[in-house]
Order: C-alpha cells, then structure tokens, then sequence
C-alpha cells in the first residue's frame, strides 16, 4: 500500500505525545537577545549598559563624544562606514580630526546647539566623504543618559 502524503502535520499527529522538545539554540539565547534598533528612543539608557564589545557588535555606527566633540568611543560599524581603525580616533576630535566633512552647521551646529541647550535629540541625513567614497547616512544625535557625553549613530542608507 502506497500512502501519499502532502501536510506534515497529519504525518506527525500519532507520533506528537512521543515527541521531546529540545530548546534550539536561538530558544535558549533568545531571552538574553536585545535588539537595538537605530533611531530608538530610549537608546541612550541602552548604551549606557552595554560594554564595548557590545558596541562593537552593533549593526550601525556609534561614536561617543564628550562636549567638545572629543572622540570616546568608536565602534567597528562605524570603523567599517568610514574605513578607519577605531583605536585610532579615539582621543581625537571628531569634527576637525575624523571627520572634517561633518564641521559645518548641518552638523557640527547641530551638535554644539543640542550640547549648550542640553537636550541633543536630533535625526537627520547626511553625506560623508572625507577620504572615504561619498556614503548617505542617517544620523541620530542623542544625549548619554549620564550627561557627560553624546552619541552620534550612524546608520547608511
């Protein structure tokens, strides 16, 4: 006797109370998962947990800067937008140093206003180009939760 069969599930039916589930590898992790969405509203208070290798991982650009646009941090996203090393900027200025392109009221206004007034929370477009390919980004200013830094996410579009 031939049995031809199209739906699994009328297969698997008799055999269902014998089945064992075992929790996959994404079940087991998952509840650990947290994903960062760019543009997120409350990803200050996010990044203000997480450690540099988890910076690292993100799947966008993030730069830290003190009020004078000194470099703190640097992930490898945004080493991989830009083409530089990140160990490399740190230290610097990210306006004059890293990237000059980004020195003009478009941007560098932008931040140093939201800096003074103390409330940087801006997104906006924008085109990179020094010494690298002109690349469109997404750029998402914002506050650290602590205060004494700002983020700068850098998504390309």
């Amino acid at each position: 006797m031939l049995l031809i069969c199209c739906n699994l599930e009328i297969l698997q039916a008799p055999f269902a109370r014998f089945a064992v589930h075992t929790p996959t590898i994404l079940e087991n992790n998952l509840e650990k998962l947290e994903i960062i969405a760019f543009g997120k509203t409350d990803i200050e208070n996010v990044m203000n947990k997480m450690s540099g290798k988890d910076i690292d991982k993100l799947a966008f650009g993030a730069v830290e800067l003190d009020k004078n646009g000194i470099v703190l941090k640097y992930n490898a996203a945004e080493g991989a937008i830009t083409g530089r090393d990140p160990a490399s900027v740190i230290g610097k200025n990210f306006f004059r140093d890293v990237a000059p392109c980004t020195a003009k009221p478009a941007f560098k206004g932008v931040f140093d206003a939201g800096v003074k007034a103390n409330n940087l929370n801006t997104m906006f477009e924008y085109v990179f180009d020094h010494e690298m390919q002109p690349t469109k980004v997404k750029v998402h200013m914002k506050r650290s939760i602590s205060g004494a830094s700002y983020w700068v996410f850098v998504k390309r579009i």
